[in-house]
């Protein structure tokens, strides 16, 4: 790392960024060159550059077999004795995906892990977020993440004291490293993994969204993030194991066998380190040990407890190690040395001995903050000098304590993460438990009922009483949803609104006067997508754990549940002739159902990623499905065989539509690119490059002459679907499009976006109609009604906006609702 102007390494923002996530601290390069370099317990380190870590020595194995693998080990090297050593393993990290709380997730992708059941076959993760800071981090793994710790506190205080003078002498004076005390950390935990993929960023970056596609395979795991065109900065990523060719972008192995991969990919780590103050600064310890506060400032030093030392020449008369100053090194992010200036500064301790649980004990209740030397000065805590004059800090570092999991993990939970088992949670003092939802069996009428006996009322009485149980219902749910709106749509007939929400809940408006006809519980856990039969009679919803729910209208008892994925069911869809139902899921495969009886029809396998979106071409003869496997197939609805294979794209496909007349299919991808399709043939008749970021929408005009596209640059293009030409671009928007559609007429364009705002444009001149300023967070989906009467909107702020179109249009000229 530079000096104090340069740029951040970003093994240090990456680093900063989830350490407070209370796992430990996050390692950039885990992978280990051999066995003896693996992070183990007992491990003492050296940090080196490029987030790197050298193993010097272990004391936790037997001299015999560190003298076999070791340049040298320390003179005299005692293991520390492991008799009543009390090591835990208190519980795994069972979620894919850890994330910085500077970054909102929003669309997660599968688990990983999935594929076939020797793991050949690998399962895609994608998913969109935003920034809320300049810098960010995502770690991706392979679970389980193996957790284990020694607990035993004064046992490593007082074998570090014992050793320390040795382990220096042996870096310094043998091995001539010339490293400073504070450079040396003793491993007392590690969480581990077999595969892993790590990803940060910093910059101009703050309230900017992007996207982060990572696939997993049998060598590696890809990833990749995609930042916002008015993202500056710098970004990395890096992964393990590395034991693979790098061969243009593409990992291949060698013709050996593959070898089973090894859990010894460590990506957090606990650690120990010790400091001792300078001769010149010493002062007498005083009578007895025990917490001693003393004033923030000290006689003598800079005060910025930078100073450097070399390592001692060797013991003195008095058998104490003298040191000598030298100029500072810069080093990078150690929340550790933090804590140890503390103990320094604020007590009378000749030694300062701490760790990263100490620190997660002190804020056990509270998240890291980001000014760790102002909260831990903030907290005062207690100073425990013994009788060798070793300061440590006092705290609980019971089992749940250090290293449990953050808010921000339990938001990470997204649907297609494995749990860790209940006890595992309890242990790991998860403040967000996770329970299995049953199957719905009854519907929101039967909220209406309650449990007291009607009998004997008047015809007034119950009437009153249903208004009262339906005021129940309503009062919550008239300003939305308690959570993102993940889902919305609108019922063939124009009468309904359906919001689904990650609150678990759905709401249905009536769109006449934009009230809540009932609210109640999805059965999905969040609902990933709601869609009504095309009789609008009936309402199917999808979630986690491979259900599917489909619903009566207008009582809003349950039909059915449809059984069958093995993992989160992204997408559901109608046949537009109301025959067929089409499920895509993070289990990689498609399914067709019969939408009278229920029944699965087929099982349609070939994508090696989750699917992302399915949809029926206006025949109902074929159905598309696509994902994180970067490919689109076209499916015979009628026989459940592929007719073809589209693939071209270099990144996941969002999306993707047909033609008025099902000749052509339209696919936008991660990459920037739309491509249209041929359906007959499979080939690729236009390749449309008008955007700098993802494209997550995409349509035809009613004509089928012109396509239109919405895109993560904040843009949208009409372009000519023959000739590739762009026609129309609109432009305004101040972050990314997540949603656009024609209307009915095609006279208007509606689109909704992460600035917050909704736009209605004209199709005609691109020219903005109206701008809607009406909600608090990001608009997720924008729709017009089939009869061209209101325009909905929901957002992230959990509301939904139901509006008249004519009340917006009558002089058609600009104007900021």
């Amino acid at each position: 790392m530079g000096g104090p102007d340069s740029e951040p390494a970003i093994w240090e923002v990456y680093a900063r960024q989830l350490f407070p996530l209370k796992h430990g601290f996050p390692v950039w390069n885990g992978h280990p060159e051999s066995d003896g370099d693996e992070l183990d317990l007992g491990s003492v380190i050296y940090t080196q550059g490029g987030g790197k870590y050298l193993t010097l020595f272990n004391c936790m194995k037997p001299v015999e077999e560190e003298e076999k693998i070791r340049r040298g080990i320390p003179e005299d090297h005692k293991p520390i004795p492991q008799t009543n050593l009390l090591i835990d393993k208190y519980g795994e990290i069972n979620l894919p995906r850890l994330h910085s709380s500077s970054i909102t997730v929003r669309g997660a992708g599968a688990e990983l892990g999935g594929g076939s059941p020797d793991g050949t076959f690998g399962a895609g993760l994608g998913f969109k977020y935003t920034t809320k800071a300049s810098a960010g981090a995502v770690l991706v793994l392979r679970p389980p993440g193996r957790r284990q710790v020694i607990s035993s506190k004064r046992r490593i205080v007082t074998y570090m004291r014992e050793r320390f003078d040795s382990w220096m002498s042996l870096v310094n004076d043998r091995f001539e490293m010339d490293l400073a005390q504070d450079e040396l950390w003793f491993i007392s935990g590690t969480i581990k993994t077999t595969q892993w993929a790590a990803a940060a960023f910093y910059g101009e970056s703050s309230n900017k969204e992007g996207s982060v596609d990572c696939q997993v395979g049998p060598f590696k795991i890809g990833l990749s993030m995609n930042l916002a065109a008015e993202q500056s900065g710098q970004y990395e990523s890096n992964w393990g194991p590395q034991h693979w060719i790098e061969e243009e972008g593409a990992v291949v192995s060698s013709s050996e066998p593959l070898p089973p991969l090894k859990p010894n990919q460590c990506i957090f780590m606990n650690y120990y380190k010790m400091k001792k103050r300078f001769l010149w600064k010493s002062r007498p310890i005083a009578a007895g040990a025990g917490p001693h506060q003393l004033p923030p400032s000290s006689p003598g030093g800079d005060g910025d407890g930078t100073a450097r030392l070399s390592v001692p020449s060797g013991p003195s008369d008095d058998g104490s190690s003298e040191f000598e100053e030298v100029p500072p090194r810069v080093q990078g992010y150690d929340p550790v040395d933090i804590l140890l200036e503390y103990i320094l500064e604020h007590s009378e301790a000749e030694i300062a001995i701490g760790s990263d649980r100490d620190i997660y004990a002190i804020f056990k209740d509270e998240d890291v903050p980001d000014d760790l030397k102002a909260g831990i000065a903030a907290k005062q805590p207690q100073i425990d000098v013994d009788e060798d004059g070793v300061g440590t800090v006092v705290v609980d570092l019971e089992l749940g304590v250090a290293g449990a999991p953050s808010a921000t993990e339990a938001e990470v939970a997204q649907p297609g993460a494995e749990l860790a088992p209940a006890e595992d949670q309890e242990a790991q003092g998860s403040s967000s438990q996770q329970t299995e939802i049953p199957p719905p069996t009854a519907g929101p009428s039967a909220l209406l009922e309650g449990d007291d006996d009607d009998d004997g009322l008047t015809e007034e009485e119950e009437a009153r009483l249903k208004d009262e149980r339906q005021l129940r219902i309503w009062l919550p749910a008239m300003n939305g949803h308690g959570g993102s709106v993940t889902s919305l749509a609108v019922s063939p007939d124009s009468k309904y609104i359906a919001s689904g929400s990650d609150d678990t809940t759905i709401i249905l408006w009536d769109t006449e006067d934009s009230s809540v006809v009932r609210k109640w519980e999805s059965g999905v856990d969040i609902v990933w997508h709601i869609a009504f039969s095309p009789d609008s009679q009936r309402l199917v919803c999808s979630g986690s754990e491979g259900r599917i729910v489909v619903w009566e209208v207008e009582v809003g008892d349950v039909i059915e549940v449809l059984e069958g994925h093995t993992d989160t069911v992204h997408t559901v869809v109608w046949s537009p002739d109301g025959t067929r139902l089409a499920s895509g899921s993070d289990d990689m495969t498609v399914r067709i159902w019969d939408a009278e009886t229920y029944q699965e029809i087929y099982k349609l396998e070939g994508h090696n990623a989750m699917v992302t979106f399915v949809v029926f071409s206006p025949d109902s003869k074929l159905l598309a499905s696509g994902g994180a496997d970067y490919n689109c197939r076209i499916w015979d609805v009628e026989t459940g065989t592929l007719k073809h294979e589209l693939t071209g794209h270099k990144g996941m496909v969002w999306t993707a539509a047909f033609d008025p007349e099902s000749r052509r299919i339209a696919t936008a991808s991660d990459d920037g690119s739309v491509r249209i399709w041929r359906v007959e043939t499979g080939e690729e008749l236009v390749l449309l490059s008008e955007h700098h970021g993802p494209v997550w929408v995409v349509a035809f005009t009613e004509d089928g002459k012109e396509i239109m596209s919405a895109s993560s640059d904040g843009t949208i293009k009409i372009c000519d679907s023959f000739s590739g030409e762009c026609v129309l671009a609109l432009e305004g928007h101040d972050s990314m499009v997540n949603a656009a559609e024609f209307s009915p007429d095609g006279k208007y364009i509606v689109s909704g976006s992460s600035d917050n705002t909704v736009r209605l444009w004209d199709r005609r001149d691109g020219s903005c109609l109206v701008t809607f300023n009406e909600h608090n967070d990001k608009v997720t989906h924008a729709i017009f009604s089939p009869d061209g009467r209101t325009l909905s909107s929901g957002s992230d702020d959990g509301k939904v906006k139901i509006r008249i179109l004519s009340e917006f249009l009558q002089g058609e000229g600009d104007a900021e609702q």
